[in-house]
């Protein structure tokens, strides 16, 4: 059964977070509906990242919090990806707000900007994906049961 999945991340910026994002859409997209909320750090999009037809893009340089609600009702998404969200601002109230609308989170994030004081947020996200096996260790011996291994 298709699914439909939109991921929170940066956008057309070339680094690795912005990659990952494009490598899952590109992996997803023949099997289920894929979104992406973009950061586009208030830059054009590039042709590198302006390739993937079938995926739908909003772009916004900074979201404001009814923005993503309004997006998320709009495309009746059942999953949202967040791309290491939050972990770069410090602004975790996202994960909440999904929750709050029923809506399942996966969270990909990085193990050199986790942070243990917020593992309450954490434990409640869906599943996070864990991309190397030190940071899927640490999240383990944290536990949190939530989390999977994908050696990227």
């Amino acid at each position: 059964m298709r699914k439909k999945i939109g991921f929170i991340s940066d956008w057309n910026y070339p680094r690795g977070k912005v990659y990952i994002a494009k490598i899952m859409m590109e992996c997803l997209k023949s099997y289920h509906d894929v979104f992406l909320f973009a950061n586009s750090c208030c830059t054009p999009i590039t042709d590198e990242f302006n390739i993937i037809s079938t995926i739908r893009i909003n772009v916004f340089a900074k979201p404001k919090e009814k923005d993503i609600v309004q997006w998320i009702k709009q495309n009746e998404l059942d999953y949202i990806v967040l791309i290491e969200t939050g972990q770069w601002d410090n602004d975790y109230s996202l994960y909440p707000l999904i929750k709050k609308l029923g809506v399942k989170t996966i969270a990909f994030l990085e193990w050199e900007r986790f942070d243990e004081s917020i593992i309450d947020i954490y434990r409640n996200v869906d599943l996070i994906i864990c991309p190397i096996e030190s940071f899927y260790n640490k999240c383990l011996k944290l536990n949190l049961t939530n989390v999977v291994l994908i050696n990227f």
